[in-house]
């Protein structure tokens, strides 16, 4: 459930900033990149989770937006390779998402030993 609500919250605000000239959508959806990870791993609600996402990314705004459109130029590669490279592109850079949380935040220990 906070993943749906999160979700939307995410899409509006990715929207709003993106019909104000495409550049503050892109650093709004780096923002909020880590949000369903804190939902999953710290077991967050969706508005603290949201928060804590902004304020991993609040210390390097410029970083995680060029690691945003990295990932969307890798996945626009998939597109143009007949859609079926998207079948490899979409996981690396969620793995790519996954690997950063844990670089920057480290998963918590409970949750890695429930799974």
């Amino acid at each position: 459930m906070h993943a749906l609500v999160a979700s939307l919250l995410i899409a509006i605000f990715v929207f709003a900033g993106t019909i104000l000239f495409i550049i503050p959508g892109l650093v709004v959806a780096a923002m909020y990149k880590f949000t369903y990870l804190f939902i999953v791993d710290k077991r967050m609600e969706f508005w603290p989770a949201m928060q804590a996402s902004h304020a991993v990314v609040r210390n390097d705004y410029f970083g995680f937006t060029m690691f945003v459109i990295a990932m969307a130029l890798v996945n626009l590669l998939g597109v143009l390779c007949f859609l079926v490279g998207v079948l490899i592109t979409l996981p690396v850079t969620i793995a790519a998402i996954t690997a950063a949380y844990r670089e920057i935040v480290g998963f918590d220990q409970q949750t890695v030993a429930t799974l």
